[in-house]
């Protein structure tokens, strides 16, 4: 059986290799889909372990999408936000802020994220300039150690050191204080972050955020609550497209699939008359199609998996900002699928090219 089925698709490999195209097609794209949306879901769970019981206020102007993606906008806030919060009635519900402004510079014709903070920062090694710390991975694509000068629009930096831990999100960052921040990138007094903390078990954080916004005009305060809400709204609307998608793409498989097997009986009518005539079972002229539409897909689901790889990178490093890639789960889920939905079609479409009767199909002929 399995010599015959490797013949029969050797004379008919082309009308299966189309097929084996159409279902790689499909499948790159569900796969490429359910990575990505996979992606997603996950990069928005980090983000709100990483916030935890935070707060974040960012200009109202800046999109969060684009924050997250490290693209910030001209808007900013005063950097006098801390201080306007601590003089406020809701000061005794904040317990620390954190504001920073994150922008983009190029040391030695390399982008590089530079932010700067509020806070203690240590003694500058190098008289006259101001102290800058480093994560791993800046530190290594630039080549500086601690004590190297970097100049950046006429401000000088020294490498105070290199972070063991970089914070969340600046992993590739040059991190210098505030004032030097505002200085380097043009932006005296501003700050486009702020990060506030405190025991909010038992307040409603979300008028919380409300009162924050209020009292500073032209923010947008952003809480977990804020951002699970929105990733239940995002995958269940990605899951509603993905089923749509997993449902069209399942029936245009099929389609093309019986479609395929019922021309070729109809051609090959005789060939299956005479098949029956000198005793061949029904059940194994039937196998014969099955089998072979289910290696076409079987082939296609490979194929779409292989596929769906480079086209997961691709999308995901534009929408997520890094590059994902699909599960050894989808893998199975491709060519598993793929072979029993061929195998599934080709069996109803061969249901009826197999109940010959042998002398009327040979008086035919």
């Amino acid at each position: 059986m399995i010599r015959i089925t490797f013949a029969y698709l050797r004379v008919r490999w082309g009308e299966y290799a189309l097929v084996a195209l159409a279902v790689a097609l499909i499948v790159a794209a569900l796969v490429a889909q359910r990575a990505v949306t996979s992606s997603a879901d996950g990069a928005i769970h980090d983000l709100a372990h990483r916030l935890g019981s935070n707060m974040l206020v960012l200009p109202r102007d800046q999109d969060v999408g684009d924050f997250h993606l490290q693209r910030y906008g001209p808007s900013v806030l005063p950097d006098a936000s801390p201080v306007i919060l601590k003089s406020s009635e809701i000061a005794s519900d904040i317990r620390g802020s954190q504001a920073r402004l994150y922008g983009h510079v190029v040391v030695g014709g390399r982008d590089v994220l530079l932010v700067g903070e509020e806070g203690s920062w240590p003694r500058s090694p190098v008289v006259g300039t101001a102290p800058a710390m480093l994560s791993p991975s800046a530190a290594g694509r630039l080549g500086f150690r601690p004590g190297s000068i970097i100049e950046l629009n006429g401000a000088s930096l020294s490498v105070a050191g290199v972070m063991d831990r970089p914070p969340d999100g600046l992993e590739d960052a040059i991190l210098v204080p505030l004032v030097t921040a505002q200085q380097v990138l043009g932006q005296p007094g501003a700050i486009n972050a702020l990060r506030l903390a405190g025991c909010w078990c038992r307040i409603d954080v979300a008028a919380l955020g409300k009162e924050v916004e209020r009292i500073l005009p032209g923010s947008r305060a952003i809480t977990v609550a804020g951002v699970v809400k929105a990733q239940k709204g995002a995958v269940a609307t990605m899951g509603r497209y993905a089923m749509a998608l997993l449902i069209a793409g399942s029936l245009t498989v099929a389609g093309l699939v019986a479609a395929l097997v019922s021309a070729q009986a109809r051609r090959a009518r005789r060939d299956l008359g005479l098949l029956a005539a000198i005793g061949v079972s029904p059940s194994v002229v039937a196998a014969l199609f099955v089998a072979s539409a289910g290696l076409s897909g079987i082939a296609g689901g490979v194929a779409g998996y292989l596929t769906a790889i480079p086209a997961t990178r691709w999308l995901s490093a534009r929408t997520l900002g890094a590059a994902a890639s699909p599960s050894l789960d989808l893998f199975a889920f491709a060519v598993i699928g793929a072979g029993l939905v061929a195998a599934g079609a080709a069996a109803l479409a061969t249901r009826r090219a197999v109940a010959l009767d042998p002398s009327e199909v040979l008086r035919e002929s």
